[in-house]
């Protein structure tokens, strides 16, 4: 019920506000140089919660 919830609350979510030093934040990572993350494609692979139905 609850992880239903959020999956409806955080799909409507297209717009995010960030003061200044949140967004200097937010552009400094976005503008790091890619690297690989030990698990990570292993990771975005695995089924999880969100990927079930109604």
């Amino acid at each position: 019920m609850a992880t239903a919830a959020a999956r409806e609350l955080l799909a409507d979510r297209t717009v995010f506000h960030l003061d200044e030093e949140q967004w200097q934040a937010f552009d400094a990572a976005l503008s790091r140089e890619a690297r690989d993350v030990p698990g990570l494609a292993e990771l975005m692979r695995t089924s999880t919660v969100l990927d079930e139905g109604p």
